[in-house]
């Protein structure tokens, strides 16, 4: 609880900062930091005994302040759209995890709708809404209450690609990126996802067939042109290999999470199946 609200030190401008530190001389903002900020309270939810209503009380002020963040476009690069979801672009820098940065531009671009940040977006939106209505707040329900419908249909017909049946990575006015990347795995393992059990089923199938390592998961499926084996060379050809073929453990929990919610199997066995 105490981090928690050290955390409140980091936000400033409607926002959590990039960057925990006392040397930032001009603080930057993520597209995901702050709807990660949702996810740490659903899990710091699950492990104590506090009730919703005591959470809305303790952090829906700032809960409201994000989303309204997003919603009225306060930071330029980051926005909700007429459609309910969320634009982020920046040509000087990356917005997301992937921010491998070179000479003033991302290594791997992913500007505009991104899979994972929009995926949060509805997660954050609904769970603010369940504490919202456990603590019977009529306005935060009023304004809040008619989004996750139009953040869910649009989500599916903005990311779900129809003939490989999963989810694109990011997509902008130039095209529909159709990389194999683990980010959409975020979408399954979601307490709130805006999609239903069968396309979350086929997202864990393809990750499991083109992703998983006995290590975590790749950046990128190595069917891809732009794969890199190995990471190697000068600093720009490393970064380059993190996010587009090096395996980063992180998501495992994600993995296990997703499949045992999803697939309903149980957890040993799942575990003895994948390692």
């Amino acid at each position: 609880m105490r981090y928690l609200h050290q955390l409140k030190k980091y936000f400033s401008n409607g926002l959590f900062e990039k960057t925990i530190s006392t040397h930032v001389i001009e603080p930057q903002y993520d597209a995901d930091t702050s709807l990660w900020f949702f996810w740490t309270i659903q899990q710091y939810e699950k492990y104590t005994k506090k009730t919703p209503k005591q959470l809305w009380k303790e952090f829906g002020e700032l809960m409201r302040t994000i989303l309204e963040t997003y919603k009225n476009g306060r930071h330029k690069s980051i926005r909700m759209d007429n459609n309910g979801l969320i634009w982020s672009e920046d040509i000087s820098r990356p917005l997301t995890w992937v921010d491998a940065q070179f000479d003033d531009g991302a290594i791997v671009p992913r500007n505009g709708y991104v899979v994972e940040v929009n995926a949060l977006w509805y997660n954050a939106v609904c769970y603010a809404l369940a504490l919202a209505e456990a603590s019977k707040d009529k306005d935060f329900l009023k304004e809040w209450s008619d989004l996750p419908m139009m953040i869910a249909e649009n989500f599916n017909q903005t990311f779900w690609i129809a003939d490989k049946k999963y989810l694109a990575d990011y997509v902008n006015y130039a095209h529909q990126n159709r990389d194999v990347r683990p980010n959409q795995l975020i979408t399954c393992a979601l307490a709130y996802s805006p999609l239903d059990e069968r396309s979350k089923k086929r997202v864990l199938d393809i990750v499991r067939q083109e992703l998983l390592t006995p290590r975590g998961l790749r950046s990128l499926s190595p069917k891809n042109k732009s794969y890199e084996s190995v990471s190697i060379g000068n600093v720009y050809d490393r970064d380059r290999a993190t996010f587009n073929g090096s395996v980063h453990p992180w998501f495992i929990g994600f993995l296990h999470r997703s499949s045992f919610k999803n697939l309903r199997k149980k957890p040993i066995s799942l575990m003895q199946k994948q390692f």
